[in-house]
């Protein structure tokens, strides 16, 4: 299974590791530990396989790909200590993540975070009134396909946003 696979590979000294629509891997019983690891991807992952293999992952963590999983940002929670480093988030495609679980990602990991991609949620931004957070080095913002996007909720997703944004997605939205 996983754990052997991961054992084999040398897990002390593995810096990516990608699971892509791999439906069946829960993470369930892994004791290898994945402490240098720096990138991960558990694109189309369930809830329970991607905070399974959160809690071997070290604090190394910088780029965090969990595009088109079931996780909502309470499901984060437990993990601030290891993405509190995350330099790169894409949760993009994740239909569960809510304003209220946007705001739980961004306490947890909003302090270094340079490119985050939102696209294809159900956001509207609007639910991030009085978050009092920021994004001060975030670079890269991806809102791509966010239909419930309202101008209202732009301008408080905006406003979060440090001074550093060079780049802002915001095709196939019904912005005015």
């Amino acid at each position: 299974g996983l754990n052997n696979m991961l054992e084999v590979c040398g897990a002390n000294s593995l810096h990516t590791l990608s699971l892509s629509s791999c439906a069946n891997i829960s993470g369930e019983g892994l004791t290898v530990n994945l402490p240098n690891l720096r990138e991960l991807r558990l694109l189309d992952i369930q809830k329970d396989g991607v905070k399974n293999i959160l809690r071997i992952c070290g604090r190394n963590l910088r780029k965090l790909d969990l595009s088109r999983s079931c996780i909502k940002g309470k499901d984060l929670s437990e993990f601030q200590d290891i993405l509190s480093q995350l330099e790169s988030l894409d949760i993009s495609g994740c239909r569960s993540i809510t304003d209220a679980g946007l705001k739980e990602i961004l306490r947890i990991c909003g302090n270094n975070l340079r490119n985050l991609k939102l696209g294809q949620t159900d956001i509207t931004g609007e639910g991030l009134s009085g978050y009092q957070g920021t994004l001060p080095q975030l670079e890269e913002l991806d809102i791509t396909g966010c239909r419930n996007i309202t101008d209202t909720g732009l301008k408080e997703i905006l406003r979060i946003c440090g001074n550093n944004l060079r780049n802002l997605k915001l095709g196939q939205t019904d912005i005015t």
